[in-house]
């Protein structure tokens, strides 16, 4: 009983994708309901990210006018993302 429960729990998944760069005004202009358009191919790489970790690679697409994510493979090697950088106190 205790592993269906586990098994059908829901996480969240992000889907990051390729990073661009944007000048500083045109970020500090952005407001709710901008668009950013970027001359990123529509086919670039995704990382697919859960509780943390890397977990699988994939590809944007676009079927039946709905744009979607094609699983490519499981991402190898060190799997957790890097945490920010922590102010520490002086001793």
């Amino acid at each position: 009983m205790i592993e269906s429960h586990i098994r059908s729990a829901r996480i969240p998944v992000v889907a990051c994708l390729p990073g661009f760069q944007l000048a500083a005004r045109d970020g500090a202009a952005l407001s709710v309901g901008d668009l950013l358009e970027t001359t990123q191919p529509f086919h670039g790489a995704v990382e697919l990210h859960a509780l943390g970790r890397r977990l699988l690679l994939a590809t944007m697409g676009q079927q039946q006018g709905h744009v979607g994510l094609r699983i490519q493979a499981p991402v190898t090697g060190s799997v957790t993302t890097q945490r920010p950088l922590r102010r520490t106190r002086p001793r």
